[in-house]
């Protein structure tokens, strides 16, 4: 019974030693794979974050180009006589037809040309419904820069129109003065379009942090800031939004990375220059997390199989040493039979020995004592009166203990 309980404890112990080995390779496992996950996620972000500083860099050179594309315009038309002519209060039905023609030919919204006071003297879209023709934009920033003597650049949604565009003003020169600006309105909306149809998110923001291109149109006009007091008054002011109520963008900026809303997403910044604009662009993250856990689950798996077939493998080894071992067992019980059957045999030859020793004995101890009692009784016979009987019974009774001692011996 003793035995038996301390097998039972062994066997207790050997599975409380596999399970404890099994949960030691189970955590390993789990760190293991957490590691990989880790350092995949920080090698794929450095690949994704170089893929979307190159897509940034492409998006901001679109940019680039759409913005800077007519800026000679201004400069070139403001240096036509005829131009000079209408601020002069002359010939400004044939300068209207001019424009138009160049705005169609240019695919630009609008040309028009503003007097010393801001007033439209002549547009390219005379003829339509909705004319600059005789309104006023002397509040307009890229005017007040035109009638210093510079290039005026400003991006605001249309007083007239109401549709958003990119605006270009030259001075125009009468005698060497500044008497007016002559003004050409890009419209980036194409642009914005574009962007929105390649599923990417992108957005440009000016100086006040306001978005002013976005693919995403629930994101225009959407501040990634709060707006102080100042900034709200410039913009009020210049009438750069109309009514727009310039709410914060609902994003938590992280520096190289963001969450719009609830999506984690790699952010990187370019500076267009022009205006102060920086465009943002957004990559999501789970790619990065997808192209981890990818690698991580390849891994995880490569480590199953190799461990399956080290595992294959010993099992194999353990049934070949058992099958061995059975063979072992098999080969010694036969042994163990044989040496019984012999063991068997040698003691039934040693009890016929001891038989025939006890029998040897028998013979030996008893024939002496039959012997001697036969002679007395002979020689009784032929001389029945030649000896004492008294004598004879005292060599019968001799003979007769010595027979008694023999088979006392024999019993023990």
């Amino acid at each position: 019974m003793l035995w038996r309980s301390e097998l039972g404890r062994e066997a207790v112990r050997k599975r409380r030693s596999i399970w404890l080995i099994v949960a030691a390779f189970g955590v390993a496992l789990a760190v293991l794979m957490s590691a990989i996950f880790w350092v995949g996620f920080v090698f794929f972000s450095v690949d994704e974050r170089a893929k979307a500083t190159d897509r940034a860099e492409l998006y901001r050179t679109i940019l680039v180009d759409a913005l800077t594309r007519h800026e000679h315009l201004p400069v070139v038309l403001a240096e036509d006589p005829l131009v000079a002519r209408a601020l002069m209060g002359k010939e400004r039905d044939a300068l209207n037809a001019r424009l138009d023609a160049f705005a169609k030919e240019a695919k630009l919204e609008a040309i028009y040309v503003l007097d010393e006071t801001g007033l439209t003297i002549a547009s390219s879209n005379y003829a339509q419904s909705v004319t600059f023709l005789g309104q006023n934009y002397g509040f307009r920033s890229y005017f007040q820069e035109a009638m210093a003597g510079r290039v005026g650049r400003f991006f605001a949604i249309g007083a007239t129109t109401s549709r958003p565009g990119y605006f270009v003003a030259a001075p125009v020169r009468v005698n060497e003065e500044v008497q007016g600006a002559l003004v050409i309105k890009d419209d980036l909306q194409g642009l914005a379009d574009l962007w929105a149809s390649s599923s990417e998110s992108v957005l440009v923001s000016n100086r006040d942090q306001v978005v002013v291109l976005t693919s995403d149109p629930s994101w225009r006009y959407r501040t990634l800031m709060p707006l102080d007091a100042a900034s709200r008054a410039r913009v009020t002011a210049a009438r750069q939004f109309g009514g727009e109520a310039l709410e914060p963008l609902d994003w938590v900026d992280r520096g190289d990375r963001a969450v719009l809303g609830d999506v984690a997403v790699l952010h990187v910044e370019a500076d267009v220059g022009t205006l102060n604009w920086t465009l943002h662009y957004f990559a999501p993250e789970v790619l990065v997390r997808n192209r981890a856990a990818f690698v991580t689950v390849s891994l995880g798996v490569f480590l199953a199989l190799v461990l399956a077939v080290a595992l294959f493998v010993r099992s194999q080894r353990i049934r070949a040493a058992l099958e061995s071992s059975q063979v072992d067992r098999r080969k010694l019980r036969s042994a163990n039979k044989k040496l019984e059957a012999a063991q068997l045999e040698l003691e039934r030859s040693s009890r016929l020995a001891a038989l025939g020793q006890l029998a040897a004995s028998v013979t030996h101890e008893l024939g002496q004592p039959i012997t001697a009692l036969q002679t007395y009784l002979a020689a009784a016979k032929m001389d029945p009166a030649g000896e004492d009987i008294v004598q004879l019974v005292e060599r019968l009774e001799g003979i007769a203990k010595r027979m008694e001692a023999t088979t006392d011996q024999l019993r023990f």
